[in-house]
């Protein structure tokens, strides 16, 4: 349910510093209205921005979604602490074999909900490369012809219209090229990852549709001075590449490079696992591993990953939330939100001179309040 209307005063635009108001309507942004009859909520001193969006989050708050994607609406009324109003709930390798499970949950939204939208699934898996599996079971990653032959994958199951957004997938297996134009024509992104890909399979996905990288450095053989790799490409060339910026998966000066080379083609993603948000696990334990010590995911919000690339590198607030806003809107098509314009939706959040959320609205309505 939208909210019939506010007006937030003396708030600051992150890119402009100029103190203003922002009027709220049905759930849209206007331009102006008949302020005396809104509600009015004092935030001098605060900066308003568009709220994040966050397109691969495995879990928090100790909801695993790879064991209970129907508790999918469960994170995003937690995510609204984060700052988060829009996010594409994540299954790896693993948990797509609860992918039926997770396409139903999406028509089961909660009477009352006021959290994050939901904006389809994103299946990091299971078409992976075995060599570059990271934290996913062997077990669970296969072939692409095996996928296509299960009528759970790409026999209709996965289409934006059935709830997936996004699939990531290792471009150099077999049936790789054929499986991204499929999904492509279903209207899902293909993000490459988890792979020992050339630079030159890697233009062949970008020429096939894919658009998206997945978690740049990681995954992926890194970057050669002769042999270049998928991350060399991703760098380069794909037209959006994920990062995750907690400082542990990928190294504060490796994340300055990526800004470098990527900068408004970066999309910030928090990756995060069910501990994150977990006082017993945020105070002692940096990173998600498995028992070999592999990096299985991080233990932070984007709202941290938007701080952490502001410290990491030359960029400046506006440059850092645009990453985490309009970067990830324009990957998986969301004209009405990741900005702030008339008739826009109004998904918003308030925020600290350093960057610390005190508030989210989404459609209008205030969903969190630290104050």
């Amino acid at each position: 349910m939208t909210g019939a209307g506010l007006r937030l005063a003396g708030v600051r635009r992150v890119e402009s510093e100029r103190a203003d108001e922002v009027i709220i309507a049905n759930g849209k942004l206007r331009a102006s209205g008949d302020v005396a009859s809104l509600p009015t909520v004092d935030l001098a001193g605060l900066y308003v921005a568009p709220g994040y969006i966050d397109l691969q989050i495995n879990g928090g708050w100790g909801i695993d979604l790879q064991q209970t994607p129907e508790r999918v609406w469960e994170l995003g009324q937690r995510l609204v602490e984060v700052g988060v109003t829009s996010f594409c709930p994540t299954l790896t390798s693993d948990g797509t074999t609860h992918l039926t499970a997770a396409l139903e949950a999406l028509h089961d939204r909660p009477s009352g909900y006021n959290g994050a939208h939901i904006c389809g699934w994103h299946l990091e898996g299971p078409w992976l490369n075995p060599a570059r599996s990271g934290a996913h079971s062997d077990n669970a990653i296969h072939s692409i012809n095996k996928g296509i032959a299960n009528r759970k994958y790409m026999a209709g199951d996965i289409t934006k219209e059935r709830g997936v957004s996004i699939v990531t997938l290792a471009p150099e297996l077999a049936g790789a090229m054929d499986a991204i134009s499929t999904l492509v024509k279903a209207d899902v992104v293909v993000s490459l990852g988890h792979s020992e890909a050339s630079i030159s399979v890697a233009r062949m996905a970008f020429e096939a549709g894919a658009t998206m990288g997945t978690h740049l450095f990681n995954a992926m053989p890194g970057l050669h001075h002769r042999s270049l790799s998928l991350a060399a490409a991703l760098a380069l060339e794909a037209p959006s590449v994920g990062l995750i910026v907690d400082g542990i998966h990928v190294a504060p000066e490796m994340v300055n490079l990526a800004w470098r080379m990527a900068a408004e083609r970066l999309v910030l993603v928090s990756d995060a696992v069910a501990a994150m948000g977990q006082p017993s696990f945020g105070s002692t334990i940096e990173v998600a591993r498995t028992t070999d010590g592999t990096i299985a995911g991080s233990l932070i919000g984007l709202d941290q990953c938007v701080r952490n690339l502001v410290s990491f590198t030359s960029a400046t607030k506006s440059e850092a939330i645009a990453a985490a806003t309009s970067a990830p809107a324009q990957v998986i098509g969301l004209s009405d939100r990741g900005h702030m314009t008339q008739g826009g939706r109004a998904d918003l959040i308030v925020l600290s001179d350093d960057l610390e959320v005190v508030m989210t609205i989404v459609d209008g309505e205030i969903a969190y309040d630290r104050r």
